[in-house]
């Protein structure tokens, strides 16, 4: 499962469904009778990206604990997070959160961050987005 969700976070990262595939079936067709690793695999995306994207696959293919979100909201509506881990380079991650009607995106650090809430039907919410693999935590409050 850990898999499908790599990739599924790589797809998104990308943000180019024709790019992904290629890489996904240009890979395959390459290495249909080789023995490969993952390495490989990194080397192939670097190479039809363009960019390199050792920091995404340094995390999701060679750490065991998926990132981790822990966040709080006071009742203010202040959405207080902050990252778990994660690598330092992590923070090239995009990560999307629905705040009200609006799409935000928050970047991945260690460091508690703070977003101001809008009040929706007398109560703050936040979505999360299920296309990038994550863990979420909801906290009573995080250390400053």
């Amino acid at each position: 499962m850990k898999g499908a969700w790599v990739l599924q976070s790589l797809r998104n990262q990308l943000n180019n469904d024709t790019l992904f595939f290629d890489i996904i079936k240009s890979f395959h067709v390459e290495n249909a009778r080789e023995i490969v690793v993952s390495q490989d695999f990194v080397n192939h995306v670097n190479e039809k990206t363009k960019s390199d994207y050792s920091w995404f696959f340094n995390h999701y293919l060679y750490n065991n604990e998926a990132p981790s979100l822990s966040y709080y909201i006071d009742d203010n509506g202040m959405f207080y997070y902050q990252w778990n881990n994660v690598k330092d380079d992590f923070t090239k991650l995009k990560i999307t959160i629905g705040v009200g009607r609006k799409l935000v995106q928050i970047i991945p650090t260690k460091s508690v961050q703070k977003l101001q809430l809008p009040l929706i039907n007398e109560s703050y919410e936040v979505r999360f987005s299920r296309d990038v693999l994550f863990e979420k935590k909801k906290m009573k409050k995080l250390a400053k």
